[in-house]
């Protein structure tokens, strides 16, 4: 009886027959290779996660500071804006100011007690009054942000 090449069942003298060394190498530079793939894969899906995460934590960051400057832009009768940040005085008379800390927080302060925390992240954050007040907050990612405000009052500085 002659014996096939490749895998057999069963050897020529009846014992069974195990893998060549030519069939282990092939079958751990496989292994190898669907492992390299897995894990770029895997790695890749996390440091895609992790950047889309920050881009929306940094969306609802700009939108939650655009929220709050909105509403007091609205009731503001007056704003100054300097290098410091900007001031508001609403109808009521309450005055906020605008400044960027240490920390990369735009911190809304209001005259005579309260302060929040409006926005994170941030580098600079810079106010131009027209008859509106442009915003341009900049992100410590590298993103530019500006919004105009159009007021219903004109107010100017």
């Amino acid at each position: 009886m002659r014996c096939r090449r490749g895998l057999a069942s069963r050897a020529t003298d009846g014992r069974t027959r195990g893998f060549t060394l030519l069939e282990a190498v092939v079958a751990l530079m496989l292994s190898a290779a669907l492992a390299t793939v897995l894990a770029r894969t895997w790695i890749a899906l996390g440091l895609g996660t992790r950047a889309m995460t920050g881009a929306a934590e940094e969306e609802a960051v700009w939108w939650n500071a655009r929220r709050v400057l909105a509403a007091d832009l609205h009731a503001a009768v007056q704003a100054s804006a300097d290098t410091a940040g900007l001031r508001l005085v609403t109808a009521d008379g309450r005055v906020y100011r605008y400044t960027v800390n240490g920390q990369g927080q735009l911190v809304r302060t209001a005259a005579g007690g309260g302060t929040a925390v409006i926005a994170v992240g941030l580098t600079s954050a810079s106010f131009t009054v027209s008859s509106g007040v442009d915003v341009r907050l900049s992100f410590r990612s590298g993103v530019e942000r500006t919004w105009y405000a159009v007021t219903l009052a004109e107010i100017g500085s």
